[in-house]
């Protein structure tokens, strides 16, 4: 049986409730959400950060709406892992911005239109390991 987290926690809803009012609510995605799929990486810096996908579920119930996903964790479950957890954002139709299946996708910037703004959001990582460089496919 898995453990959730709940923003019903009454010691944690002031804090999402400042969360929620805002118009924007941007997080760095430091775990890749991919259910663990995907093949560990060799070069990971020791550790990796996978999760299950519901943690976006738990961060957009907490009220965060825009997602960087450009991590020294982003590749720790390697391309499959990656391609998956960017499937698991897009379906749930989440704002995210620093990863994608290609180098345009990659470094697209991601729109977030909100009551008051349209906001902009690019992200990059400057500690990938050397095999992990945004590149094009050959």
């Amino acid at each position: 049986m898995r453990t959730r987290p709940s923003s019903k926690d009454s010691k944690l809803k002031p804090l999402f409730d400042i969360i929620r009012d805002a118009d924007a609510a941007f997080t760095n995605l430091e775990v890749l959400p991919n259910d663990f799929r995907g093949h560990p990486a060799l070069e990971s810096g020791g550790s990796h950060f996978g999760a299950p996908s519901w943690v976006l579920d738990e961060l957009v119930e907490a009220g965060f709406n825009i997602f960087a996903t450009s991590t020294n964790h982003s590749l720790d479950y390697s391309i499959s892992g990656l391609e998956y957890a960017l499937d698991q954002l897009d379906q749930r139709q989440l704002c995210h911005a620093g990863c994608g299946r290609t180098l345009e996708e990659a470094r697209q910037v991601s729109y977030l239109t909100t009551p008051s703004a349209i906001l902009g959001l690019v992200a990059c990582a400057s500690t990938f390991a050397s095999p992990s460089y945004a590149r094009r496919r050959v």
